[in-house]
């Protein structure tokens, strides 16, 4: 999946969350995230989702696990306020409903350069729904900046849907430019192209 993010808002409001790499108990909430995202339920494709959930589940898992190369998982933790406290599982753990949004960080030898090169590659950034507009998005970003210093390596990218104007400007206003759209089959058949951005840090 791209980094197909949906409705960020303009402003900054007060950040009250936590940032970490995801463990294993994130797993369902980050799913469910990714899911209601990424795939609309509609109709007779509610019927897929279960399956579509336990796929996700499984790579994701796989993903966490398996540390052959520089890899993050991140998740935002919403914090508990006066306003707002957060419940509480039996164990004393935040609960999946304070999971706020996630987003993968790696290294990748990408087809769109020299297959000897490596390039720090962002996907999956989400936002659950309680939790939009509110700078999460754009916190999770800058997190990632800061990992792709902390591996040597100053340029990000990322894809995005031709169509989502949503992410294209929350993308711009993160510092991402275009970089090349993408030629695909998909566009044979009406579906809207891959963007590929980037943001350097230099």
């Amino acid at each position: 999946m791209s980094s197909n993010f949906k409705s960020e808002g303009r402003s900054l409001q007060p950040f009250p969350f936590l940032i970490r790499t995801a463990r294993s108990q994130d797993l369902n909430p980050i799913v469910e995230i990714l899911v209601s995202s990424f795939h609309v339920s509609t109709g007779w494709t509610n019927w897929l989702h279960p399956l579509l959930r336990l796929g996700i589940y499984e790579d994701l898992r796989h993903r966490l696990r398996t540390r052959s190369t520089p890899y993050a998982c991140l998740v935002a933790v919403a914090l508990p306020t006066i306003e707002a406290p957060i419940a509480q599982t039996t164990l004393g753990s935040p609960s999946y409903s304070s999971i706020a949004g996630t987003v993968e960080i790696g290294v990748r030898h990408p087809v769109w350069f020299a297959p000897l090169e490596q390039h720090v590659y962002l996907s999956n950034l989400a936002i659950a729904a309680p939790y939009r507009r509110q700078g999460v998005a754009l916190n999770l970003l800058k997190h990632c900046e800061k990992i792709s210093l902390e591996w040597g390596y100053s340029t990000l990218y990322l894809h995005v849907m031709e169509d989502n104007t949503a992410a294209h400007r929350l993308y711009t206003k993160a510092g991402y430019d275009l970089y090349r759209s993408e030629p695909s089959l998909s566009n044979l058949f009406g579906r809207p192209r891959q963007i590929l951005l980037y943001k350097s840090l230099k």
